[in-house]
């Protein structure tokens, strides 16, 4: 476990990191690919804590205080490692009836909370993916945050309040 590795801007602490080889195989585990923002962010910070946390979208009108970066590696422990929660994500979507619903959001985060995840979907935008929200409509609990991922590291900032 490293403390103060500096990425995109950010100081991050508790980082265990992952290789390209770890990164792969979740890959390949899983069947996703992974954008390239993502497998540096995962390599250098994976289960990370940032310095500057909190993110809001003027854009899309939403907030949201990052608590850690997912880890990669076998842990089974709901929210935080990559493979639980993507595993948690597609156990939700098909006992919601809507079983293609989040099979391409990737997980790579958790709010603060522990309560919610942050995705990138198919299009490489950041998804604030709650689940306290499975009612209504099909887009019930997802909130987009930003475009990409870089936009969101940028974003990041000390929290107002």
């Amino acid at each position: 476990m490293t403390d103060g590795t500096n990425y995109a801007g950010n100081e991050w602490f508790e980082v265990v990191g992952a290789s390209y080889d770890d990164l792969a195989a979740i890959e390949r585990e899983l069947g996703i690919e992974l954008s390239v923002e993502l497998r540096g962010l995962l390599h250098r910070c994976a289960g990370g804590h940032p310095t500057r946390s909190y993110f809001y979208s003027e854009i899309f009108g939403n907030e949201f205080m990052l608590g850690a970066l997912l880890r990669v590696d076998d842990s089974v422990v709901l929210y935080e490692s990559v493979r639980s929660a993507y595993r948690a994500l597609q156990e939700t979507a098909a006992f919601c009836g809507y079983p293609t619903r989040d099979v391409a959001l990737v997980p790579f985060a958790v709010d603060d909370g522990n309560s919610a995840l942050l995705c990138l979907d198919e299009e490489g935008r950041v998804i604030h993916r709650l689940f306290d929200d499975e009612e209504g409509p099909p887009d019930a609990g997802r909130w987009l945050l930003a475009k990409d991922l870089p936009e969101f590291l940028a974003g990041l900032s000390d929290c107002p309040y």
